[in-house]
């Protein structure tokens, strides 16, 4: 009898254990799927200027499906320590542009360069300055945001 008891009990606990972690699985699904898993918004005060962009920027439209294990900014922050430093420091070359109001704008403009070595068999740096007929892609950093920002050297040194 003890044997059926135990027996009954083992398949018990494993039939809630199952249910639990399934229903756990279906939880996530759900919260994933109908809360995470959005349109982007797009906050424009000008009526003209959002029509502009939703009409050239089809994927505006598109609902934007994150990793599933990095769905949230919060835990993608320090999902990215061990990985912060890898990317190579970026050469930019910086154009300053005064504004009627008194501020400035600064345009980092990305420089591609190699290493090569001279006909002393010395290596040496050599700047490829961007042909003008390559596209622009323009990253407008936060406050406290810059063209050495990970972020961006992420996204410069991938592209």
């Amino acid at each position: 009898m003890d044997e059926v008891w135990n027996f009954i009990c083992d398949h018990y606990i494993e039939m809630i254990s199952a249910t639990v972690v399934l229903t756990l699985i279906v939880a996530f699904t759900f919260y994933y799927c109908f809360y995470v898993v959005q349109k982007p918004r797009l906050v424009v005060g000008n009526p003209a200027l959002a029509s502009f962009l939703k009409e050239s920027i089809t994927s505006l439209g598109e609902r934007y499906w994150p990793t599933l294990w990095f769905y949230n900014t919060h835990l993608m922050t320090p999902m990215n320590l061990p990985v912060r430093g890898l990317n190579p420091k970026l050469t930019f070359r910086r154009e300053l542009l005064d504004t009627a109001d008194g501020g400035q704008i600064s345009l980092d403009w990305y420089v591609a360069s190699t290493t090569v070595q001279n006909q002393n068999g010395e290596i040496v740096m050599e700047e490829t300055v961007v042909a003008s007929s390559q596209p622009v892609m323009l990253f407008l950093p936060g406050i406290t945001g810059h063209s050495q920002a990970e972020y961006f050297r992420s996204l410069v040194s991938s592209g």
